[in-house]
């Protein structure tokens, strides 16, 4: 810059002219590498010194690019005007560019210079102007998100006629694609049903007819996303008023809105909508299966009331079911499920989880799984929230076990061989993000699956190793409700009775108490000695960390006690054992059931904390 500096003086001093392209690139390379508000301020120092400088077009040029690339908009506007106020020419480079850091700074006072530069450039070109011209104008309009003048230019682009250009450079107006993912962007802008009416009927005017259909779904689609349902059905019934025929996707998510919502009107359009299109697919089944021709119209219903409706697909008759459970409704439930079959239609997800509720309602569970495993053979695919049904059959299953259908729940299958399939799922799925938010969002759900382990296995290694899965595969730290479920797992571990009412009466006993107090005094201890070990990470994960160590540390210490405990009993055998065994060989039979239970849950190489090697080495 001082190089800079020193040049220009000198040639002032020898009364050369300093508008020489030297000058220029030294003080373009200046801003080039780094040192942009010196050169700024140079620049406005040789423009306020009024040499010969300010009015030659390439000082000009080299301003306005500077100060439009250094954020400085309104002044790369001024300098631009002094521009084309000296009669220099037209730069429709420079122009471009001012007009691009108008639209990144997205001020109010911005985007109105922006349309000053519109508004000159469309007077100025007149017939010259290009659909690339009015394309960028539009997009960089609607990137700053106003609506308003992204549609003005929108609407101007309509008064112009480019039908004399060649067909390679119709790329907006003439080009259908263009123009129907331009009339779908401009009306995302707006979060108004009647600024989007507005915006599709502008761009409908000018649509082929096979793509008109795309812009009514488009429409339909954001009004349904807007909740307004009413004016959503309106557009549905404007397309069939042109001819067409939306999709049963579309109908389908109309269909869906309406069941969701809470009233009873709703519903009544939701089931005569979702029935029409289901007797269309049953008029197509059977005419396929009598070869019959196509039936003939009722002619008591007048021509402007018959609508050709798409047939029903699967989804369809899952919004049915849904909307027959939510109304408890179980008689057109299974009639639903009749219909389907006779449409010749599996089940799909939808369907299969009002089903699988509809079991767990009256306490089928082979029904229920019944329903999971015809699906998974016909090749579907579960869900976040078929597993979540599971855990739950698998929850009504323990509620039952001591009753007098306890060889009915038989049938169900246990927590150890669920885990293990959903964890061969979860590793399998598109989205496990999505798996992972479902089960993090709900406390009740890891809560569930820890309390199902705690009663279905006797050993703790089956307590530490779906501990751990939850942690490593859902990102789930042990929450209060699992701290309680463990330790009154260990509490319980040794005292006399198998039934559950044994189980139960034995909270009464000062043994349970003894223990328990024992185990939340050791659970303290522990955790007071792992506060020091992880000093600087954040609080929460900080707490959670030491508390997820200590649960393991406890859950190992005490595998290690009845493991010692097993070979101190009566008889000839274990006290010889107990005589051979030693702590390292208490550590191996401890590591090796915490191995096998990875094994049986399909996690071998699933990290589960400190070995019983290194725990002893630490007493």
């Amino acid at each position: 810059m001082e190089r800079l500096r020193t040049l220009v003086k000198d040639m002032e001093e020898t009364g050369q002219t300093s508008t020489t392209p030297q000058s220029l690139a030294e003080l373009e390379a200046a801003f080039l590498q780094g040192q942009r508000e010196q050169a700024l301020a140079l620049w406005q120092k040789l423009a306020d010194d009024n040499v010969p400088w300010p009015y030659s077009p390439k000082f000009l040029d080299l301003g306005i690019r500077m100060h439009a690339r250094a954020g400085q908009n309104i002044r790369a506007h001024e300098i631009l005007q002094e521009f084309i106020d000296s009669g220099k020419g037209w730069d429709a480079g420079l122009f471009w560019l001012v007009f691009d850091a108008h639209i990144v700074s997205g001020t109010k006072g911005s985007l109105q210079l922006a349309w000053a530069l519109y508004s000159y450039m469309k007077s100025t070109l007149g017939t010259t102007i290009t659909p690339d011209d009015f394309e960028k104008f539009y997009l960089g309009f609607a990137e700053a998100g106003n609506r308003q003048m992204a549609l003005a230019v929108f609407k101007d682009m309509k008064e112009f006629d480019f039908s004399q250009l060649r067909r390679t450079t119709k790329q907006l107006l003439l080009d259908p694609d263009e123009l129907l993912e331009a009339t779908v962007s401009l009306a995302k802008l707006s979060k108004d049903a009647q600024e989007i009416n507005e915006t599709f009927l502008v761009g409908l005017t000018d649509l082929p007819r096979h793509q008109s259909r795309k812009l009514f779904e488009a429409w339909t689609r954001q009004l349904i996303a807007l909740g307004r349902l009413d004016e959503a059905a309106q557009a549905v019934e404007l397309m069939f008023e042109r001819g067409l025929t939306p999709t049963a996707n579309t109908l389908n998510t109309l269909i869906s809105s309406w069941v969701r919502l809470p009233d009873a009107n709703s519903h009544k359009k939701a089931e005569e909508l979702g029935l029409a299109m289901v007797e269309q697919r049953l008029r197509i089944v059977r005419q396929a299966s009598t070869n019959d021709a196509q039936p003939k119209q009722d002619a008591s219903i007048p021509f402007f009331m018959r609508r050709n409706l798409p047939p029903a697909v699967p989804e369809t008759f899952g919004l049915l079911l849904e909307l027959y459970w939510s109304q408890g409704s179980n008689s057109k439930v299974n009639q639903t499920v009749a219909t389907m079959r006779e449409a010749q239609y599996d089940r799909n997800r939808r369907g299969l989880h009002v089903l699988m509720m509809q079991g767990l309602a009256h306490g089928d569970l082979r029904a229920v799984w019944k329903e999971f495993i015809n699906f998974y053979q016909a090749g579907g695919y579960p869900t976040e929230v078929t597993w979540t049904l599971l855990w739950k059959a698998c929850q009504l299953k323990y509620a039952r076990m001591g009753s007098r259908d306890a060889q009915r729940m038989n049938v169900f299958p246990g927590p150890n061989y669920l885990m293990h399939q959903m964890l061969k799922w979860h590793a399998k799925t598109r989205r496990p993000e999505r798996v992972i938010n479902h089960i993090a969002t709900r406390d009740r759900m890891s809560n569930l699956i820890m309390s199902l382990f705690c009663q279905a296995n006797t050993s703790l290694a089956y307590i530490l190793v779906p501990m751990h899965i939850l942690y490593d595969r859902f990102g789930l730290y042990p929450t209060d409700k699992m701290v309680y479920l463990i330790v009154d797992k260990i509490a319980r571990m040794g005292l006399p009775g198998r039934s559950r009412k044994q189980r139960r009466d034995a909270v009464e006993y000062d043994s349970y108490q003894r223990r328990t107090a024992q185990t939340l005094q050791a659970l303290r201890r522990i955790t007071e000695l792992r506060r020091d070990e992880l000093e600087g990470i954040p609080t929460y994960e900080w707490q959670m960390t030491v508390r997820l160590e200590g649960l393991t540390e406890l859950i190992r210490r005490a595998l290690m006690r009845w493991e010692r405990a097993k070979y101190t009993g009566r008889g000839k055998i274990r006290n010889r054992l107990a005589k051979d065994n030693t702590s390292v060989d208490i550590c191996r039979f401890v590591e090796y059931y915490i191995h096998t239970a990875k094994g049986q849950l399909g996690v071998k190489d699933l990290p589960t904390g400190t070995r019983c090697e290194q725990l002893i080495l630490q007493k």
